[in-house]
């Protein structure tokens, strides 16, 4: 099982895309007595290994609407699969801490077109909308676990052809993304990640921000001050939890838990495995028809 497990989670294939209101249940998960360490990365990396097959369903999108009279191309979708942010603690590096405070570790989603922009303009423009999205009477379900949504239009005839289908688009993309979420939800228990959270309180203990009680504090002061008191904030967080090996204790505590989710849905992650894999040719062939 672990050959096979480990196989997996280095398959070069992709997409990253997400089904927004779209959720998979998982059965109970209890923490492995064998896991298979360094699992956690290496599953994110394979559900996260998107690029081809997000940039082929944009340009794909790109050319139906372009056959409707619309020069447009939707962004690739930038959401991952981040456990230790489905925790509530995002990863954040001393470098990038330094750099940039908090803005790595807060969610990144598609913004509003601004009104009186082309892209504005478009949005504003019925038909355009119905070219995009398609008609009510015309649009497809996509169904993930007991929660699903509708498919339309250009986004529809993308996905037909860079997923082959329906399904496989929404197991590509939705499923791939939520599928390794009951694990993110059994470690949030675990007794180690408490112990992990006091160590890190004890090493801001010696710092200015000693009153914070957990990084989830830390992002929410640093974001709210901002400017030049967010990167301190953001740095002195950023030193607590190298030093305290933060990250690195809550991937080892995580991959107790993703090592039994993925035995569980063994059969499950393979066939996704395959669809990103499909997907990534689909979108490669996409880009090549366009360069020859």
């Amino acid at each position: 099982m672990n050959k096979h497990i480990i196989s997996l989670a280095i398959l070069a294939v992709g997409t990253a895309a997400v089904i927004g209101a779209s959720a998979i249940p998982g059965p109970g998960i209890t923490a492995s007595p064998a896991p298979i360490d360094g699992i956690t990365n290496s599953t994110e990396a394979l559900l996260n290994s998107g690029t081809i097959a997000q940039t082929g369903y944009s340009q794909a999108t790109h050319e139906c609407l372009a056959s409707a009279g619309f020069d447009y191309t939707p962004a690739p979708e930038g959401t991952a699969v981040n456990l230790n942010r489905a925790m509530g603690i995002g990863r954040l590096d001393l470098a990038t801490a330094q750099n940039s405070g908090y803005s790595s570790v807060q969610a990144q989603g598609p913004g509003e077109p601004v009104p009186g922009t082309t892209e504005g303009d478009l949005f504003a423009n019925p038909s355009f909308l119905q070219a995009l999205n398609g008609t009510e009477a015309i649009r497809e379900s996509i169904k993930i676990g007991t929660m699903g949504t509708f498919l339309g239009g250009c986004k529809l005839q993308a996905a037909k052809t860079i997923y082959g289908n329906t399904e496989n688009y929404g197991l590509a993309t939705a499923a791939a993304m939520n599928i390794l979420l009951p694990a993110s939800h059994a470690a949030s228990d675990d007794p180690g990640v408490a112990d992990a959270i006091k160590a890190w309180k004890d090493c801001m203990a010696e710092t200015p921000f000693s009153a914070l009680e957990g990084p989830w504090q830390a992002v929410n002061a640093g974001t709210a001050a901002g400017g030049q008191k967010e990167r301190e904030i953001a740095v002195t967080d950023a030193i607590c939890r190298d030093q305290t090996g933060l990250h690195a204790t809550l991937d080892t505590i995580l991959d107790k838990y993703v090592t039994t989710l993925v035995q569980q849905q063994d059969s499950h992650f393979q066939r996704i495995a395959d669809l990103l894999k499909a997907a990534a040719a689909n979108s490669a062939k996409l880009t090549a028809s366009k360069t020859s």
